[in-house]
């Protein structure tokens, strides 16, 4: 595949790892999923620019390219304060 991002690359061979389970859920913290992908630490500093400028990016360069799609669910560790 021609991906032009390095985080487009990394998500699609995570999805490639997963694709042929029956289980396709892979739940991870943001930091977890900043590490998998190799964000630099303190770049992207909040989630709303991590999301935008890696996620959705990544996201349509695979959707357009590979046999399968990224999806993600955005949810609140248990316990985590609202603030």
């Amino acid at each position: 595949l021609a991906l032009q991002s390095r985080y487009a690359l990394t998500l699609y061979d995570l999805g490639c790892l997963i694709i042929n389970r029956q289980n396709r859920v892979v739940r991870m913290t943001v930091e977890e999923l900043r590490r998998r992908l190799g964000v630099p630490e303190g770049s992207f500093k909040n989630f709303a620019e991590f999301r935008r400028d890696v996620l959705v990016k990544s996201k349509a360069e695979i959707d357009q390219l590979a046999d399968f799609t990224v999806e993600w669910d955005e949810s609140e560790a248990p316990g985590a304060a609202a603030r």
